[in-house]
């Protein structure tokens, strides 16, 4: 009897650690990930807002900090020299607090107007939300866009019937942004969940992914719609050859690979696998 109990016992031990430590939260970016194909969106604003003032911005220079709070990336953009030596050229004097500040300004407004319209959802998305419905997984999400513009995405979402449990934006925390875990924390204080062994981190870009690094959470990088794929234009984004298609796509799973994900994918279509995978490990 004593010998059976203590079975009983470690079993139903066993068994709590098992559910524990599985896979109970995915907390995805949007940009790039959930919605916005390869981000075009904060790229494109970013390009127009410079080239309103007449100052022209490297693509390489956006790309290098994409996915971290825009005000910060705008500063990251002005303050390079060849940008302030633009700046100072044009305007008689270098750029200063006041600019960044109506740089933003004037982001927020171009960026609305392009989560409106120029915006759309992943095709992989609706499967993969369903799968994590239907496994009880709950759905978190961090992204760059400010809380405005996350609610725009939010209403897009939730009219194709896809919900998320939690939303946070860089704008809603007085901390700061990727790749510190802060956005991560705060999803996981929505869902009720204290094990960040128990999530993963879902990205498009490698400040993302350090992102979930630092919470300590599992690292999934998606490589299809990333802005790694370096695309420039609405057109480039529709008339890409299949070989330039595998070649860009190569390129954006190194990237990922480079930035120490736990796993690279090519699309959200593979998230289930992944899980299944990690689940198996613990």
């Amino acid at each position: 009897m004593l010998l059976k109990m203590l079975l009983t016992i470690i079993k139903k031990r066993i068994n709590y650690n098992i559910y524990y430590k599985m896979i109970k939260a995915c907390i995805f970016d949007l940009g790039g990930t959930i919605v916005d194909k390869y981000s075009l969106t904060p790229f494109l604003t970013l390009k127009k807002i410079f080239a309103n003032k007449k100052i022209h911005v490297n693509n390489d220079l956006i790309f290098k900090d994409m996915g971290i709070d825009k005000r910060d990336h705008i500063f990251k953009i002005i303050s390079h020299k060849n940008i302030s030596k633009q700046w100072s050229t044009i305007n008689g004097e270098y750029p200063d607090e006041f600019d960044i500040h109506n740089l933003f300004n004037d982001f927020k407004r171009i960026q609305s107007d392009y989560c409106k319209n120029l915006m759309t959802i992943l095709p992989e998305v609706p499967n993969c939300i369903e799968y994590l419905r239907c496994n009880n997984i709950l759905i978190g999400s961090t992204t760059g866009f400010n809380q405005e513009n996350m609610e725009i995405i939010k209403k897009k979402l939730e009219f194709h019937n896809l919900h998320l449990n939690s939303y946070v934006s860089s704008t809603c925390l007085n901390k700061p942004s990727r790749p510190y875990p802060y956005m991560i924390e705060e999803n996981m204080n929505l869902l009720n969940i204290d094990n960040p062994k128990t999530v993963i981190k879902i990205d498009d870009t490698a400040v993302g992914i350090q992102e979930g690094q630092n919470a300590n959470c599992w690292t999934v990088g998606v490589a299809r719609w990333s802005i790694n794929m370096n695309i420039y234009t609405i057109d480039d984004a529709y008339s890409l050859e299949l070989h330039e298609l595998q070649d860009n796509l190569k390129r954006s799973r190194k990237r990922l690979v480079e930035s120490g994900a736990d796993y690279v994918i090519d699309t959200l279509d593979d998230l289930p696998n992944v899980i299944r995978d990690i689940n198996m490990k613990v």
